[in-house]
């Protein structure tokens, strides 16, 4: 009996945690560490440095010692792996940081833009993410706190939309993840997106109360072109009329939260772009902590396989791609960005950064509409020039 309720319960979305995104890099840090530490600490002193610099600037040029260079070459790699535990931990508090921000001043509605490989796509699927857990502690927070009071709710409706709403995430929740909702796949923890769908801002499909919806270019699926709504409800063939309406309800009708992204913020239809409480334009990341050491291995690795071409072994490519996984999941993306005007579309001069680790806490899949182009089945074509 015990098992059949366990079975049934409904299983929460959980906060990704920072130590779950960091730990890798912690531990490989800490290797460095202990080694430099040792190498300098367990064989030098301060005063040993001190006493080597003073000898070669007064005899070394004529009686020079070679202890001066162990002893540099240590504290040099010891002070920079110093150096670099003080920014390990800087960019974990300002990852954390960021979490804080997505959940506690994200608003309702957001918009990302940029050029290709800015990021756009990846922030919005981790924005979502956290906006979607903090919606599953609220909804669940709210449901157990009125539940002792169930007899007395029977009539309320608002009760009643949170009961509908509950269960329809617990009839789902081992298949599905709560709250979030997406037109491109994202996959957290063995449990895939609901799938958006445009009938949810026609009003002609019901959401559950409370969802997170990630929507990537979203130029493609609401074009500017469409922001004219006719006086003839006739000639309002795209239905703008309610298409505007609910975006700009969708916060008391469904507390649902659009995180938009798109190359071109301008393109999107200004119902949308109107209700945004934040455009941001990203400018590029960069990766930093980046571990250097297995990026040379991984290097090396990459040339031995080059060189045996085909005569390459299973065991090579395996630990290829192993190597290559771990070094992407380890350092942090420092992103720079300046914040829009969400109408005019016009940006400002102030330069914004914010960090996400190289760990991400989830799978995206962002390519999955290239089964949609026509020629996808196709082979590939040899074209041949014309002789002039």
């Amino acid at each position: 009996m015990r098992k059949k309720d366990k079975k049934n319960e409904y299983k929460p979305l959980v906060y990704p945690s920072v130590f779950g995104r960091v730990w890798r890099l912690y531990i490989y840090n800490s290797f460095f560490t202990a080694l430099f530490f040792w190498a300098f600490w367990g064989n030098f002193t301060l005063d040993d440095l001190a006493f080597e610099i003073d000898y070669f600037t007064l005899w070394g040029f004529t009686e020079f010692r070679f202890n001066l260079i162990f002893v540099l070459i240590t504290f040099f790699f010891m002070l920079r792996q110093f150096f670099k535990d003080c920014n390990l931990i800087k960019y974990t508090i300002l990852m954390r940081q960021h979490d804080k921000d997505i959940i506690e001043h994200g608003g309702n509605k957001r918009l990302y833009d940029g050029v290709e490989g800015s990021g756009k796509t990846m922030t919005n699927a981790n924005d979502t993410l956290f906006i979607a857990c903090k919606k599953d502690v609220a909804m669940r927070l709210t449901y157990y706190l009125k539940y002792p009071h169930k007899e007395d709710l029977k009539d309320d409706k608002d009760y009643k939309v949170l009961c509908e709403s509950f269960n329809f995430y617990k009839e789902h929740s081992d298949k599905y993840i709560p709250h979030l909702m997406s037109d491109f796949d994202i996959v957290y923890k063995g449990r895939k997106n609901y799938q958006w769908s445009m009938d949810f801002l026609d009003q002609k499909k019901r959401p559950a109360e409370g969802f997170a919806v990630a929507i990537t270019e979203i130029a493609n699926k609401l074009p500017n072109a469409w922001s004219r709504v006719p006086a003839d409800e006739k000639k309002d063939t795209h239905n703008m009329r309610v298409k505007s309406e609910t975006l700009s309800l969708t916060r008391q009708w469904y507390d649902m939260t659009i995180i938009g992204d798109e190359q071109r913020a301008g393109e999107v239809v200004l119902a949308f772009r109107s209700v945004c409480s934040q455009t941001r334009h990203l400018l590029g990341f960069k990766k930093v902590l980046r571990p250097k050491f297995l990026e040379i291995l991984l290097s090396f690795l990459g040339s031995h396989i080059l060189r045996r071409k085909e005569k390459n072994k299973r065991i090579t490519s395996f630990l290829y791609i192993r190597l290559e996984k771990l070094v992407n999941r380890l350092g942090f993306r420092v992103f720079s960005y300046v914040d829009k005007e969400a109408v005019t579309d016009k940006a400002g001069e102030k330069e914004n950064i914010f960090v996400l680790s190289c760990e991400l806490p989830f799978v995206y899949d962002t390519r999955y509409e290239r089964l949609n182009f026509k020629d996808y089945q196709r082979l590939p074509d040899f074209i041949e020039e014309k002789k002039q």
